[in-house]
């Protein structure tokens, strides 16, 4: 049972609401956002059509998922912003991957990111976070908080591309906390990203 994009896979991805089961179009609307989501929602249909579920039951039980803790977690907020926690943990690949998927999803509104270390990356840690920190220079944001020891390799390139969004740099992320409750208001859209160790859920929920 194969599934993706290709046009010969069983269960294929179509567009950002839809999977085709074999000849069945269905429209699934996840509570989880970004082509990462869209992929995993697609094993899920994979399994379930290997085991006979019929299409309509499938598309229920997608749309009754929701991300589980730490992983796109929501949080409420008293200003109505949009707190997104996806710090169960973090590499290069989903640091990206997960950044990517959140400007996607809240590209109307003003985006901020709070990242903190990946770790464990080895010898290499220093190259991956400043690579992290160049690429962040392109996107469309309202500012970025970067905590921990690793990320400072991350905003010292991240600083020196002169972004047009503020940058801030601490190595406890609990600094953050009276400045990301001063800048929130209602459109506003937050993302936490980090590895385990880091922690960010206390800081989102401290605000």
């Amino acid at each position: 049972m194969t599934y993706g994009s290709g046009p010969r896979c069983r269960v294929r991805v179509d567009g950002t609401d839809g999977l085709i089961v074999d000849r069945h179009r269905i429209k699934v609307s996840l509570k989880s956002f970004g082509s990462y989501s869209r992929y995993n929602a697609a094993a899920a249909a994979a399994a379930a059509w290997a085991m006979g579920i019929d299409p309509d039951t499938i598309r229920r039980g997608l749309e009754a998922h929701t991300p589980g803790m730490l992983r796109q977690e929501s949080l409420p907020h008293p200003s109505g912003a949009a707190l997104v926690v996806d710090a169960y943990n973090a590499n290069p690949a989903s640091m990206r991957a997960s950044i990517e998927a959140f400007c996607d999803e809240f590209k109307t509104r003003p985006k901020t990111l709070v990242l903190g270390d990946m770790k464990e990356l080895g010898p290499a840690s220093a190259k991956f976070h400043r690579e992290l920190g160049e690429w962040l220079a392109g996107l469309d944001l309202k500012a970025v908080y970067l905590a921990g020891p690793e990320m400072q390799a991350a905003g010292a390139a991240l600083s020196a591309a002169k972004p047009r969004f503020t940058v801030q740099h601490g190595t406890d992320a609990k600094a953050f906390a009276a400045a990301l409750k001063g800048r929130l208001s209602a459109p506003d859209a937050v993302l936490f990203k980090a590895s385990r160790a880091m922690k960010l859920e206390e800081l989102a929920k401290a605000i």
